[in-house]
C-alpha cells in the first residue's frame, strides 16, 4: 500500500485524513502520522496501517470528544454514546470519558442544572424537562434534584399560569370549546401535567367568548 494523500480534516488541524492509492481512507492524529512517517509516497503494509490506527485510537477519540464538547456541553453518558456512534470501541470511549470526568471537564450535576435553566427560560414544564434530561443521559434521581434546585415543586403552578395568561392575551377569540382545547394543548406540549393544565384552563380561559 502506498499513501497518496494526507490532509487536515476540516478545522481539526490535529486530525488528518490519510488515503492510499488503492482508495483506503482513515483518520489519524497529526502526532501519530508524524511518528509513523505517513506522508504522500510512504509505503505501508496492511498490518502496519491497522496497527498505527489501533495505537492512535485513544488520541483520536479524545480529539473527537473535545470537538463534541466544543459544540455544546454534554453529559458523560451522552458523550460516550456519541463516541461509540463514531465507531470508537466502547472501552476506548469509556477511558476517555472517565479521564475527562476525573479532570472535571465533565460534570453531570452541573450540566443538568444548566439544561434545566435553559429550558425554564423557554417556558418548559417539569415533564418536558425531565424527558430531555433522560434523553441526554442524566439519571432520573439527578434530574429530579436539578429540577427541584432550579424551581421548587410548588412554583410550577405559577409558571404555568403565567404562560397560559400570556397565550391567552395573544390568541384571538374563537369557539370557546376549541379555545380551551388549544390552551390545554399549548401547556401540555410545554410539558405540564394534565391535571394542572385542565384546572388552569378552567380558571383562565373557561367561559371566554360564550
Amino acid at each position: 500500500m502506498r499513501i497518496a494523500r494526507v490532509r487536515p480534516k476540516g478545522r481539526l488541524h490535529d486530525l488528518l485524513v490519510a488515503e492510499t492509492e488503492e482508495g483506503t481512507r482513515a483518520e489519524i492524529s497529526a502526532e501519530a502520522a508524524a511518528r509513523h512517517g505517513w506522508s504522500p509516497g510512504t509505503e505501508v503494509t496492511p498490518e502496519q496501517w491497522e496497527a498505527a490506527l489501533r495505537e492512535d485510537e485513544p488520541r483520536r477519540c479524545r480529539i473527537a470528544a473535545w470537538s463534541l464538547l466544543d459544540h455544546r456541553p454534554r453529559a458523560a453518558g451522552e458523550l460516550r454514546a456519541a463516541l461509540v456512534r463514531r465507531r470508537f470501541r466502547p472501552k476506548v470511549a469509556d477511558a476517555v470519558v472517565a479521564d475527562l470526568r476525573a479532570k472535571k471537564f465533565l460534570d453531570d450535576e452541573a450540566y443538568a442544572r444548566l439544561l434545566v435553566r435553559e429550558r425554564l427560560r423557554k417556558g418548559d414544564g417539569p415533564r418536558a424537562i425531565k424527558d430531555l434530561l433522560r434523553r441526554r443521559g442524566i439519571p432520573e434521581d439527578m434530574a429530579s434534584r436539578a429540577i427541584e434546585s432550579e424551581k421548587p415543586e410548588n412554583a410550577w403552578e405559577d409558571a404555568a399560569r403565567a404562560l397560559l395568561e400570556k397565550w391567552n392575551r395573544r390568541t384571538r377569540p374563537e369557539d370557546p370549546r376549541k379555545r380551551r382545547l388549544s390552551a390545554a394543548q399549548h401547556l401540555l406540549r410545554k410539558g405540564y401535567d394534565a391535571d394542572l393544565v385542565w384546572r388552569l384552563v378552567a380558571e383562565v380561559v373557561a367561559g371566554q367568548g360564550e
